[in-house]
C-alpha cells in the first residue's frame, strides 16, 4: 500500500525543522542531508528535492534567524519617538534576541561563504534603513557621508559582536547592554558645532 506523498513545502519545513534541531543540539557541523533524511525516515533523495546542498539548508536557517531578529527590531523601534530612542531600542532588541535565540545564527555565519550570502541578503532587505540612519547622522552632526556611514557600521559591528558573545554565553545580557548603550548614546548625541 503506497503512502500519499507529502507536499514539497511541508517537506521543506520538516527538513528545516530537523536541521534546526540538529544544529542546536549537536552543532551546525553535524547538519547534513544524509543525517536529516535518516532522522526523518525519508530517503536522501527526498531531502535533496527540498534543498540541493547542506549550504542551502544552512542559508535558509540563517535567513529565518535574520527575519526573526528583524521582526523584533522593527516592532521595538516602532515604539521609539526619537532617532536615538529607536537606535537604542534596536540595539537592545538585537542583544535580547541573541540571548533568547542562542548561537545558531552566529554559528551559521562562521562559514565565510554563508556569511557573504547572508550579508548580501541583509543589505538587500535593510539597505534603506541604513541609508536613513546615515542621513540622520549627517543632518544631526557635521559628519560627512563617509564618516556617518562608518559610524553606522562601527556601532552596528559593536552590537553584533556583543550579540555574538551573549549568544555564546561569554557575556551576560546585562553586561552587553551596559557596554553598548552608553557608546550608542554618546555617538548619537554629538550635535553640530555652532
Amino acid at each position: 500500500k503506497s503512502r500519499p506523498r507529502m507536499p514539497l513545502e511541508r517537506r521543506k519545513l520538516q527538513v528545516l525543522g530537523e536541521a534546526r534541531q540538529i544544529a542546536r543540539t549537536q552543532g551546525v557541523h553535524e547538519v547534513s542531508l544524509r543525517t536529516i533524511a535518516r532522522n526523518l525516515g525519508i530517503s536522501e533523495a527526498q531531502a535533496h528535492n527540498c534543498f540541493s546542498t547542506r549550504e542551502d539548508i544552512l542559508f535558509e536557517l540563517g535567513c529565518e534567524e535574520l527575519d526573526a531578529y528583524e521582526s523584533v527590531r522593527v516592532r521595538s523601534i516602532s515604539r521609539g519617538s526619537t532617532r536615538i530612542t529607536k537606535v537604542i531600542m534596536s540595539s537592545v532588541s538585537h542583544l535580547r534576541e541573541a540571548a533568547q535565540r542562542g548561537p545558531l545564527l552566529q554559528n551559521i555565519s562562521a562559514d565565510s561563504a554563508l556569511r557573504k550570502r547572508l550579508n548580501r541578503r541583509q543589505r538587500e532587505t535593510r539597505g534603506s534603513a541604513v541609508e536613513q540612519h546615515v542621513t540622520a547622522i549627517m543632518d544631526d552632526t557635521n559628519a560627512s557621508q563617509q564618516v556617518a556611514y562608518l559610524k553606522t557600521k562601527m556601532l552596528s559591528g559593536l552590537v553584533k559582536r556583543a550579540g555574538h558573545l551573549v549568544a555564546a554565553e561569554r557575556l551576560s545580557l546585562t553586561e552587553a547592554e551596559r557596554l553598548c548603550v552608553p557608546i550608542i548614546v554618546d555617538s548619537a548625541v554629538q550635535q553640530k558645532a555652532p
